[in-house]
């Protein structure tokens, strides 16, 4: 990481578009959650809902509830999903990619930021994304 993220209030806003679900395991969502808190004196973190019927990088039904060995089968042969739309087709990327990214859960953004603000993003009732944002 940079430098930068030992400094306090180094900018006046962080904007984060669906990077939280990125970043590793809770672990790394937690150091995530931790900088953009220090780095920014106000931030908006924006990632999509594990609790929503359709994975949106998967684009499959209930996928982020399948068993692991599940997923990486399904990103190697399901022909809609996002990475492979966009040109990736080696099957170790795919699982790769399977094991690399992690949703949150409405309650995993309230505890990561609990100085912040919630916003619940809907589609069809469903929770589709999660927003936190701290002024």
């Amino acid at each position: 990481m940079s430098a930068y993220f030992g400094r306090t209030n180094w900018c006046d806003i962080v904007f984060s578009n669906s990077v939280g679900d990125h970043v590793g395991d809770w672990g790394d969502q937690k150091a995530f959650a931790h900088q953009t808190s220090c780095v920014g004196k106000g931030y908006w973190i924006q990632t999509p809902n594990k609790n929503f019927p359709i994975e949106p990088h998967w684009y499959f039904p209930l996928f982020q509830f399948l068993p692991l060995s599940v997923h990486e089968e399904i990103a190697v042969f399901w022909p809609f999903s996002f990475p492979r739309r966009y040109g990736h087709r080696m099957a170790e990327d795919l699982k790769d990619m399977v094991r690399n990214i992690r949703p949150l859960k409405v309650e995993e953004m309230r505890s990561l930021f609990p100085d912040g603000d919630l916003w619940e993003e809907r589609l069809f009732g469903f929770i589709k994304s999660i927003v936190v944002y701290r002024c």
